[in-house]
């Protein structure tokens, strides 16, 4: 809500219309500056969500953000399906951001929370399964406070996975149904019986052209 709010106060025409086209330095400037950048700031904090996403992509493609490295980076980090290191390389920046009459730690450590949960989902969509060591290792993590954040993801439904801590295996890969095999089965029957028809017909088409 507090990105919506800052995006909101940025869209508004006495904002935008003070500094962001003309690149204009002056104090009216660092109006639209400060609420484009506390809007990525406030989405970088929040969790994941589809409303979230679509807020990304919007604020990607304007043409402003140009104009500020770290809020790009940042946005930038986000949307792509790879893990982001952390520290990241502006994140002094970002936490510059965060509000002195907050709790700066407590906003530091929900953005630490953020991105690991970024890490988690990114390697459940490219792994079925990893050893647990391996996981915590690339995203510079200790087990434990892995094992924490997969299992808070589960509990929330942003994430499958199931734990065998005694194998050290974490598997993203829910199991097939029945029926979804049986339907997977007959779709790969159906493609491969059209494969031979056209086969066939190639074979049937150049005998005719031999003759």
């Amino acid at each position: 809500e507090l990105a919506k709010d800052y995006h909101a106060i940025y869209l508004t025409p006495i904002i935008l219309s003070s500094g962001g086209s003309d690149g204009d330095d002056g104090d009216d400037s660092n109006k639209w500056k400060s609420a484009l950048e506390m809007a990525v700031l406030y989405l970088a904090l929040s969790p994941y969500s589809m409303d979230q996403q679509n807020m990304l992509h919007l604020i990607e493609a304007d043409a402003n953000l140009e104009k500020l490295p770290a809020a790009q980076a940042t946005i930038q980090l986000l949307l792509k399906k790879e893990i982001i290191s952390y520290p990241m390389s502006h994140q002094a920046q970002v936490e510059a951001l965060i509000p002195t009459t907050e709790d700066t730690t407590y906003w530091k450590d929900i953005l630490h929370r953020r991105i690991i949960q970024h890490n988690i989902r990114t390697v459940a969509s490219y792994y079925k399964r990893i050893r647990g060591t391996r996981l915590a290792q690339l995203l510079g993590l200790e087990k434990t406070r892995l094992e924490e954040e997969v299992s808070s993801m589960v509990s929330d439904g942003s994430v499958y996975a199931k734990m065998d801590r005694p194998q050290d295996i974490i598997r993203f890969s829910a199991p097939k149904t029945p029926e979804t095999v049986l339907s997977e089965w007959a779709t790969d029957i159906d493609k491969l019986l059209g494969l031979v028809e056209t086969t066939t017909h190639l074979i049937q088409k150049e005998n005719m052209m031999a003759q």
